[in-house]
């Protein structure tokens, strides 16, 4: 007993000595184990020379329990996609990188945090064995409402050419890794078990975080941009903590009138692309597919450039499946393979083929590209960037973050955050790794004095971005980490700086120096 009560108190005055003098947060990993003549630790700091965490520790594995869903009552009117309805399951497709571990590991924590209904499915295409009961191992514990479906890697398909009226296989396979979509899609729902019975499909990315629930055939108010701020706040309006807002509603750029959110066999919803893909999908396709030669450059733009997140039914994506993957194929050929977004331009073509016309909306994911709606900045209540733990999630506020694009900010110090998914380290999941550093609020204060709402996009998405992620780290370590994690709210991104690992004791000098420079200026 002794020992224990030694043990205990040195632990208790430990932590009330760091919560004084680590603003930033410290580590809270109780692992240092004391055993009788076993060699003592030279020091406590992770993966510093002279300890056995040193090289590639292992992540401790503690016991889940998943919370009871809270009750909610299923009314026989409740139509598919709606928030109480769980006819609705997001899917997205991955190979067995690390960076797409982590990100799919982000997205499946927010999924859960927002009580998101419906079911979410990760394909991972290319993963060894080994790879695979890992993952499975791993995932039951830390997201047991995450269902994996395998498939064998399709990156490297054999390319096709087309000879007379025939397909025939060239002699050179095509290293194309976003093959892995369309045809990791088409074998999950062709073998997935259990089965995809869902009414609806909704196409994610990876590198999607839900900020709130994701919801389609609501009834709910359409609008275009500047008629979002109505003025109507009896009808248009909410109190929630205190705070007016919007309630959720889609905002429409385009011709037509009495647009709605309904989801059903020959509608889609999608986010709207057209300033990025425009009518490319429909240019010098007629060879490949006849059909889309019939649509016109109005109707190209208004139902057909368009990315993810795509709602669709589960009856319409089985039907354009294999005109999706063969147009994949046959379009990245016809480009020389020089062309990226292959893929998601075979992805329309199927589309437009069998008649799934898309209902585009600008707020669907927020990904700061120019079709997105951002003009929520201008109309937000509050400070995003004040509290360092909370982000603001308004109904003004799109339900997805889309990790497109990068953010970059400058608080009052001319210290530069910013949010880049191709900067992280990718074992930002283990028990010792850092936290993100949150920006101060005068990131925001200082890009709302401006008046630019670019400028204002870019605060409030770096500020997000990184509380959205920081709240997935640390709902993961929960559940992962039963000695404990590291709490240090201390990594602060470096523009063109990569370093694939995260080493607390040995790290990456210019991480090291910002995180410092911060601290020292009491961020």
């Amino acid at each position: 007993m002794s020992v224990c009560l030694a043990v205990e108190a040195y632990n208790s005055a430990s932590e009330s000595y760091r919560s004084d003098f680590c603003p930033t947060g410290y580590n809270r990993n109780h692992r240092i184990s004391m055993e009788f003549q076993k060699k003592a630790w030279s020091t406590a700091v992770a993966f510093a020379d002279g300890t056995h965490m040193e090289e590639d520790p292992l992540v401790y594995f503690g016991d889940y329990k998943r919370k009871k869903s809270p009750d909610v009552s299923h009314e026989s009117d409740v139509k598919p996609g709606q928030e109480d309805s769980d006819e609705l399951h997001f899917v997205f497709t991955t190979s067995c990188e690390p960076h797409q571990d982590w990100q799919s590991e982000a997205l499946a924590q927010s999924f859960a945090r927002v009580g998101q209904r419906g079911a979410l499915t990760r394909i991972v295409s290319g993963c060894s064995d080994d790879a695979v009961k890992e993952l499975l191992r791993r995932m039951h514990k830390s997201s047991p409402h995450l269902r994996i479906h395998v498939t064998r890697d399709f990156r490297s398909l054999p390319a096709y050419k087309k000879v007379s009226d025939e397909v025939e296989k060239a002699t050179t396979a095509d290293e194309y890794a976003p093959y892995n979509k369309p045809f990791g899609l088409r074998d999950w729902l062709e073998s997935a078990n259990p089965p995809v019975l869902e009414e609806l499909v909704v196409v994610l990315d990876p590198d999607f975080l839900f900020m709130r629930r994701f919801a389609v055939n609501t009834g709910g108010r359409v609008t275009s941009p500047r008629n979002v701020d109505s003025g109507n706040y009896a009808h248009d309006a909410e109190v929630i903590e205190g705070m007016r807002q919007y309630k959720p509603f889609f905002v429409y750029t385009g011709p037509r009138e009495n647009v709605s959110d309904t989801v059903t066999d020959g509608v889609a919803v999608a986010q709207r692309w057209s300033n990025y893909l425009g009518t490319t999908a429909f240019e010098n396709s007629s060879s490949i597919c006849p059909e889309c030669a019939k649509v016109s450059k109005a109707d190209a733009t208004e139902y057909f450039a368009v990315g993810s997140p795509y709602v669709i039914t589960r009856n319409d994506l089985m039907q354009l499946m294999d005109d999706y993957c063969n147009m994949t194929v046959l379009k990245r050929e016809q480009t020389n393979r020089e062309l990226r977004m292959s893929e998601m331009l075979g992805y329309l073509l199927a589309a437009a083929k069998h008649g799934v016309k898309h209902t585009t909306f600008d707020n669907l994911a927020l990904g700061n590209k120019v079709d997105d709606y951002t003009d929520f900045v201008s109309i937000m209540k509050g400070n995003p960037c004040k509290d360092p733990i909370s982000p603001m999630i308004s109904g003004e506020v799109p339900p997805l973050l889309h990790g497109y694009h990068s953010y970059e900010a400058d608080d009052d110090r001319n210290f530069k955050w910013v949010f880049n998914k191709s900067l992280m380290p990718n074992n930002l999941f283990t028990c010792d790794s850092w936290l993100l550093a949150p920006p101060p609020a005068s990131v925001w204060t200082r890009a709302k004095q401006s008046l630019n709402k670019q400028r204002m996009l870019e605060a409030y998405g770096v500020c997000t971005s990184i509380k959205v992620l920081n709240q997935a780290l640390v709902d993961f370590k929960t559940k992962m980490c039963p000695d404990g994690f590291n709490q240090n709210r201390r990594l602060r991104l470096v523009k063109d700086v990569h370093q694939d690992l995260l080493k607390v004791g040995q790290v990456y000098t210019r991480w090291q120096h910002v995180a410092q420079e911060n601290a020292y200026q009491g961020a």
